[in-house]
């Protein structure tokens, strides 16, 4: 139930009888399409928020993760699922459902493009500062999260403009981009949807490449102008491989997205220009934008194999013997040995 694809419905009148063929035919494909990324995108999704509340790990990276699952979750169910209903049936559920929809689908995706940029600044944030206290972790994370989902709530609003069209004896739940506010709002939500986000995150992760360069001539790998040197040394050896797999799993997630969302959104601008140019690949393009929901949980779940181990306590004497070697150094802060 794409807002690309509903938009060009009502366009469908302008083709010949053999392009209309081909065109319905790429709706119904498309629509089984959704029906397969919707159900694998919910069973990876899932396991990835369940992985992740076993392990009760407090970190801003397993916070947004399961902020992330949890958006890719709803574009399943607000998105993919009810798409592939209205492209093999009726929409018989009224126009408040029809409504509902078409609103919270656009929210699901936004928040879930809007997060991977979070998780990109998060890493960036954990290279520049890994030693930031607890209150100002929380902070961080808060803003992390609530920012894409108030956004996205926000930029969906022009879909409460949605209804029922009735078109060769089938109705359609769609939104009424037409004529000029069609061809403004819709270039402004592919930027923001795709373009904006994607040239952030190619800005943060080629900074986060300058940053691993430079302290890597340097001899390490994370630092902070108030640390001590015995713990400086110390968190490199320990959080080295555990930040970089971070920033691993963050940057293959952003290439990705680009890559699924960038066909989409070509075919939006010349969809703009003229429908008949791409025909029925046009729907099947748009179909396969949110394959990034799908694949998401699969590289996390690739890179970061520890997810499926029990987590391990701290043990007592470790935490100790990082305590006295802070008094030792007159560096007693606990926001230390947590950082």
């Amino acid at each position: 139930m794409d807002v690309n694809i509903n938009s060009t419905v009502m366009n469908v009148t302008n083709f010949s009888a053999n392009d209309n063929k081909d065109i319905l035919l790429a709706i119904c494909i498309s629509g089984w399409i959704c029906v397969a990324e919707g159900i694998l995108t919910v069973i990876f999704n899932g396991l990835i928020i369940v992985l992740l509340v076993r392990r009760n790990i407090k970190s801003n990276m397993s916070f947004l993760l399961i902020n992330l699952a949890i958006a890719d979750l709803s574009v399943a169910l607000l998105h993919d699922f009810p798409r592939a209903v209205q492209q093999h049936n009726d929409w018989t559920y009224g126009r408040f459902l029809c409504v509902f929809f078409m609103y919270t689908q656009d929210v699901a995706l936004f928040a879930s493009t809007f997060l991977l940029v979070s998780l990109s600044v998060d890493r960036l944030v954990a290279l520049a500062r890994p030693l930031w206290t607890g209150r100002q972790k929380i902070l961080t994370r808060s803003c992390m999260v609530l920012i894409p989902w108030i956004t996205a709530i926000y930029l969906s609003t022009p879909f409460l403009n949605s209804g029922l069209y009735r078109y060769r004896g089938q109705v359609w739940c769609t939104p009424f981009f037409a004529g000029m506010y069609g061809k403004v709002w819709l270039p402004i939500r592919s930027a923001l949807l795709v373009i904006i986000p994607g040239v952030v995150m190619v800005l943060i992760y080629g900074y986060i490449a300058y940053i691993i360069r430079i302290r890597k001539k340097n001899g390490y790998i994370a630092t902070d102008s108030e640390a001590p040197d015995a713990l400086r040394t110390n968190q490199s050896r320990a959080l080295g491989n555990a930040m970089k797999r971070s920033i691993l799993i963050t940057f293959v997630v952003g290439i990705a997205f680009i890559l699924c969302w960038l066909p989409s959104s070509l075919a939006t601008y010349t969809n703009l220009i003229s429908v008949k140019s791409l025909g029925g690949a046009f729907y099947i393009l748009t179909a396969l934008s949110p394959l990034n929901s799908l694949i998401n949980p699969i590289i996390v779940l690739s890179i970061n194999h520890r997810m499926f181990r029990p987590r391990r306590k701290t043990t007592l004497p470790t935490k100790l013997t990082l305590t006295t070697s802070l008094k030792n150094l007159g560096r007693s802060r606990s926001a230390y040995i947590y950082a």
